[in-house]
């Protein structure tokens, strides 16, 4: 029994030309299989860490934080999903602006309408995780964040981070 027969079948069951496309779509599928589901797969395995972050949001106005202090502590959310988190308090901050007296000298005041904020939020991520991510978001110190739970939703600027080693 010859491996090619004479009309170009491997074995006499199939061409070898569709065998090689056979070969390649099963590749490209399990490639693709590979890249999603194995990437969540590691992810649901992986044990988690905790990590403990402030977010300073300035400018905030005072009755918005009346309102917000109310709600905290709150479950963290992202893309209209609750992440495993939560931001667990909010800290008042005065929030002090510049002007001109009336001589045209720069002085600095307080604004009794305005403040700033200070959220603490502790949210799991994968153990030995690079990005730290906390959803869709990543955690890093500088880096725009967005505070958002399911009632309010501010942004700001990542101050401090807390990462076990």
């Amino acid at each position: 029994m010859k491996i090619i027969n004479e009309k170009g079948k491997l074995f006499g069951i199939i061409n070898v030309v569709d065998l090689i496309a056979i070969l390649v779509i099963v590749a490209v599928v399990a490639g693709v299989i590979w890249k999603i589901g194995f990437n969540k797969i590691s992810d649901a395995i992986a044990a988690d860490m905790e990590i403990t972050y402030t977010v300073k949001v300035e400018q905030v106005d005072v009755e918005l934080y009346e309102r917000i202090k109310d709600t905290v502590p709150a479950t963290i959310m992202t893309n209209g999903t609750y992440v495993d988190g939560e931001f667990t308090d909010v800290e008042f901050l005065g929030y002090v602006t510049e002007g001109k007296d009336e001589f045209g000298n720069v002085v600095y005041y307080e604004d009794e309408t305005m403040c700033d904020l200070l959220f603490t939020a502790k949210a799991k991520v994968p153990q030995g995780s690079v990005n730290l991510p906390v959803g869709s978001q990543e955690v890093r110190l500088g880096k725009e964040h967005i505070v958002k739970t399911r009632y309010f939703e501010v942004t700001g600027i990542v101050m401090s981070l807390d990462v076990p080693q």
